[in-house]
Order: structure tokens, then C-alpha cells, then sequence
């Protein structure tokens, strides 16, 4: 008889799981979501990703017509720069280095005595890069050399 009872129990256990399993299934059909939401109007809304046009641009550049005036000020023009010989320019920037690590070394001295350890340490990360750019100055290229003559010697 206890049999029975317990066959009875486990058809009862059963048929509530596959009644829960339905009604959640049931739940997750896309018939339900709304798809007019606030989250979807809001992204809707976010500025387009990098490479996307947005309605607007697509507006302008089909029409040739900007929605609004446009303010154009008047930029000076540059003058092209006049660069030396590498010769010169591998001496400007090996000078200017030198007095930036001459600069810094006295920093150290100044944080270390202070016991300034953070300020410290990235003064000496600073030197140890310097040093490097010395070294690799002997057999720079030319357009790198220009870049650093531009950092350094020009600042502009």
C-alpha cells in the first residue's frame, strides 16, 4: 500500500514540474516585452558610435547644406618650419636633454633628502628615460629625430 501512496506522490511532484515548466516558458516568449520603452528611446538618443552617420549627417551631406551657419574664423596660417641639418638638430636636442637631466638629478638630491619617495622615484623614472633617449639619439632616424627637435628644442 505504501507503494501506492508513494506512485501517487511522485505523479503529483510530476505534473506540478511540467506545469511550472510551461507557465515559465510561456513567460519568455518575445510576444510580452515592449519594445517602446524609455531604455530604447534613450539609446536611440546616444551619440552614433565611431564610423556611424547619424540622421542628421546623412541629411547634411545629401542636401550639401549644413542646418546651420556655420562660424568660420579665420585661422592664421603657419609657416612652415625650417629645420636644420641633422648634425645640429641631434646637437640641439642631446643639449636640451642633458640640461633636463642635469634639472632632474637635482630633483632627486632635493626628494631624497626630503625623504619624498613618490616624487622620487618618478623623477628617476624620468632621468632613466632621458638617458635612454640619449643613447638611442646616436641612431634615430630622421623623422624621429625631427619629432624629438620638436619636443625639445622647438616646444611648439
Amino acid at each position: 500500500m505504501t507503494l501506492m501512496a508513494d506512485d501517487k506522490q511522485k505523479q503529483k511532484v510530476d505534473s506540478k514540474d511540467e506545469s511550472d515548466h510551461v507557465d515559465a516558458s510561456a513567460a519568455s516568449t518575445y510576444d510580452t516585452v515592449d519594445t517602446s520603452s524609455d531604455a530604447s528611446e534613450f539609446a536611440d538618443n546616444l551619440p552614433a558610435e565611431a564610423g556611424e552617420k547619424s540622421k542628421e549627417d546623412k541629411v547634411v551631406a545629401s542636401s550639401g547644406k549644413s542646418g546651420a551657419k556655420d562660424d568660420v574664423t579665420k585661422v592664421p596660417e603657419l609657416k612652415p618650419i625650417q629645420f636644420p641639418s641633422p648634425r645640429i638638430m641631434k646637437m640641439n636636442v642631446e643639449n636640451a636633454l642633458s640640461h633636463e637631466k642635469a634639472h632632474l638629478i637635482s630633483d632627486v638630491e632635493k626628494y631624497d633628502r626630503k625623504g619624498d619617495f613618490f616624487e622620487l622615484n618618478k623623477a628617476v623614472a624620468k632621468v632613466r628615460e632621458i638617458s635612454q633617449t640619449i643613447v638611442d639619439l646616436a641612431l634615430m632616424t630622421y623623422d624621429a629625430l625631427k619629432g624629438l627637435w620638436m619636443k625639445y628644442v622647438y616646444k611648439e
